[in-house]
């Protein structure tokens, strides 16, 4: 079936469970979970923490580490993100460890929990209930609760954003106003750009995903962004259904670089595409451009994508948002649902009879 980008009612018919909806109340996602993060109150204890373990997968998991990269350079405190279901054996208690999982029912999530209060650990939840939910207030745990009803990935605006809400209550880090503000215009503004009902020659969302048809995109990020483009790769994967990687400057400067000789058909399968900022570190930068020489040279097709706003949320929000738009835009033109997780759905079912 040939699909139109600019034809919405056949987007909206492709798309039984709204993706597209929820990737275009991004912005108001965020702007409640603002609100949500400044109500947040949690006990004294759970402050002077030497370091923050979030434990969580898929979509809960990148929240962590947009909050890692973002507070890397701004608060003294580390944070290291788990996916696994044992806890690292450094964590003691000058550790915090939050627990986010969207449905709460995790497994993986939940046993590093249980392991976590088996050793007495300063911990909360972060959900929207199931048996995290109820786990933690059986044990005292607090928990920071936001709205269901989507796909995790749909959630990344409570997931990141309350994240920050947590680290601000306990006097870790706060974001200053201007930075939320700009992401905020920032958000709308891009809402406006990317939408279904821009058309394509007025719409680079619509137009980036007509580029990655039929090919696989190979997405490259640094500092802040590098979270980003690992958000850009998974979500090639759970909305559009396809194959694709993510990597990080400039460590791919050390090694990947020199992979761009074979297979012979690279050239006709692969797009790189590396998502850049005017605040990159200025030798990170010149490597952007002299990486988007060797790809040249290589006959790689190669997406350069700038950051938006000034600062690093916007930034990150923003690519964020580029990102969303272009994988569901993309799901249809492959004749995906975007909401649909039917491999992890039988994963989960064949891993619940063993």
């Amino acid at each position: 079936m040939a699909v139109d980008l600019d034809n919405v009612a056949q987007l909206r018919a492709m798309d039984p469970k709204d993706m597209l909806g929820w990737v275009e109340r991004f912005p108001e996602q965020c702007a409640d979970a603002w609100v949500r993060a400044d109500a947040i109150s949690l006990p004294d204890t759970l402050r002077d923490k030497k370091h923050i373990v979030v434990v969580g997968m898929g979509g809960s998991a990148i929240g962590g580490d947009l909050l890692s990269a973002y507070l890397s350079a701004r608060a003294a405190v580390p944070v290291t993100v788990v996916r696994h279901y044992t806890l690292p054996t450094w964590v003691n208690e000058d550790t915090l460890i939050i627990a986010s999982s969207y449905s709460g029912n995790t497994e993986e999530t939940l046993s590093a929990f249980r392991q976590a209060l088996e050793k007495g650990l300063s911990l909360v939840a972060l959900t929207t209930g199931g048996r995290l939910a109820r786990l933690a207030l059986d044990h005292q745990v607090p928990v920071v609760v936001f709205p269901g009803g989507g796909q995790p990935r749909a959630a990344l605006g409570y997931s990141f954003v309350l994240l920050l809400g947590i680290v601000q209550a306990l006097g870790y880090y706060t974001v200053p106003g201007e930075e939320r503000a700009e992401a905020a215009a920032v958000l709308d503004e891009l809402n406006r750009t990317y939408g279904p009902d821009v058309p394509r020659e007025e719409n680079p969302a619509k137009q980036h995903a007509e580029v990655l048809f039929g090919r696989i995109p190979y997405v490259m990020g640094s500092g802040v962004l590098a979270p980003v483009a690992r958000r850009w790769k998974t979500q090639f994967n759970e909305n559009s259904k396809q194959w694709a990687a993510f990597d990080e400057m400039p460590e791919l400067n050390h090694n990947t670089v020199m992979g761009t000789r074979a297979p012979a058909l690279l050239p006709d399968v692969l797009t790189l595409i590396s998502l850049e900022s005017p605040t990159d570190h200025p030798r990170i930068r010149l490597r952007w451009d002299i990486t988007a020489d060797i790809f040249r040279k290589a006959k790689l097709p190669h997406l350069r994508i700038q950051a938006p706003g000034e600062h690093a949320l916007s930034q990150m929000l923003g690519l964020i948002h580029l990102g969303d738009f272009i994988t569901v835009y993309l799901a249809f033109l492959n004749g995906q649902d975007p909401s649909s997780i039917d491999n992890i759905d039988f994963l989960k079912a064949e891993l619940a009879k063993r």
